[in-house]
């Protein structure tokens, strides 16, 4: 069913009040904080110690905002309907194996389980650096919205040209007001992120033709997020 125009405009205007009010809270935090710390700094008796540790929260704090800002710019850029792909043909199945093997680390910091099914080779269409930012979004989304000793699993099948790639994991299931919304921006889980994430990596996967769906399988315990390009 088509909204009529004035309905749509004003649910257009909702959704960039939502947008805008979501931007000036993410920045505002890890702002407030620099100064806060920066203000401490001034102070001469401040130990060594205590000096390093500010300058160490002011750098995460300042790279947490860099990270807003990227996100922002992205979803910007990919929400322009003259914003273009370029395809390559090129072994998909690397650039994810690649990209699980630098972020690693992150799986092990959280005691988080990972398993992989990703053949060696799968050949398609795709580009690369777009792809992989998809990747990086879904693997972030993953870690962050899933509490310690989940088993997270990620895999890649080819089948009549079309190549399927699942994130799925064993965490708690998304609440029904999130799930209707989970592809909007700045909808949120309770562990923060800037909201986009999703939304970038659902934009870029129809920029190939593709699709990006989320389900749950009550039976398995599972909840996935499907690339299908």
């Amino acid at each position: 069913m088509i909204l009529p125009k004035k309905k749509k405009k004003k649910k257009e205007r909702d959704q960039n009040r939502q947008l805008y009010a979501g931007i000036a809270h993410d920045l505002r935090t890890p702002m407030t904080m620099v100064l806060g710390y920066a203000k401490l700094l001034k102070k001469e008796e401040i130990p060594d110690d205590e000096r390093k540790r500010y300058l160490a929260i002011i750098e995460q704090q300042i790279e947490a905002a860099n990270v807003q800002l990227e996100d922002m710019l992205e979803y910007a850029k990919f929400g322009g309907s003259s914003y273009r792909i370029f395809p390559e043909e090129g072994n998909i199945a690397a650039l994810l194996r690649g990209i699980l093997a630098d972020m690693f680390y992150r799986f092990e910091e959280k005691n988080l389980a990972l398993k992989l099914e990703i053949p060696d080779k799968v050949i398609c269409k795709y580009d690369r650096e777009q792809m992989r930012r998809v990747f990086s979004n879904l693997i972030n989304n993953a870690v962050r919205h899933n509490p310690e000793s989940t088993v997270i699993k990620v895999t890649m099948t080819e089948n009549s040209g079309r190549v399927e790639i699942v994130f799925a994991d064993n965490g708690p299931f998304l609440d029904e007001e999130l799930k209707a919304h989970i592809f909007e921006p700045y909808m949120k889980g309770k562990n923060g992120g800037s909201g986009l994430g999703l939304s970038v990596a659902k934009r870029i996967t129809e920029l190939h033709g593709g699709s990006l769906e989320y389900t749950e399988d009550e039976r398995s315990g599972f909840k996935m997020f499907v690339i299908r390009i």
